[in-house]
């Protein structure tokens, strides 16, 4: 008996190897979102850690060290609006790689239904095939036996 075969199967193999690059591409995407919220949450605890200390010294110390912590605050503060900007950009990448994989998945479910479909109806075919088989083969057998008897001038019963 021959195998069933699905003439779009190599469109859903493509289609499934299309959505595992999406999802490969989406998990580095969560990856990097992660370390630029571990680094700007870095930095930002890196400030409060230096008001807190520059709140703990004494009125004459602290005006001397002012100075410098309001110019690493300064900087740190261009330095979190550039983490900010990467991290809503890296965010909006991911809904957009996202949208995609869902897209894959929606149009590689349908394709799978398809092929169940097909699949369904291509076991029906045989079975009905099989069965125009057996029927003829139950046919032929019977016609000989008939023959038979008809040579040898027996009586058959009609059924």
């Amino acid at each position: 008996m021959k195998r069933f075969k699905w003439k779009l199967q190599r469109l859903l193999d493509v289609r499934s190897r299309q959505e595992e690059l999406k999802k490969a591409e989406l998990l580095a995407l969560v990856q990097n979102i992660t370390q630029v919220r571990q680094n700007l949450l870095m930095r930002q605890a890196k400030l409060r850690q230096m008001f807190a200390e520059l709140a703990q010294q004494q009125a004459p110390e602290r005006l001397r060290q002012q100075q410098l912590v309001l110019t690493a605050v300064a900087f740190a503060d261009e330095q979190i609006k550039e983490l900010k900007k990467r991290l809503e950009e890296l965010k909006s990448q991911r809904t957009a790689v996202m949208a995609e994989v869902l897209e894959l998945r929606r149009f590689r479910k349908s394709l799978e239904k398809l092929r169940d479909l097909a699949k369904e109806e291509y076991v029906l075919e045989t079975k009905k095939n099989e069965q125009q088989f057996l029927n003829e083969t139950a046919n032929i057998a019977f016609a000989r036996a008939m023959l038979e008897h008809s040579d040898r001038g027996e009586a058959v019963l009609a059924i």
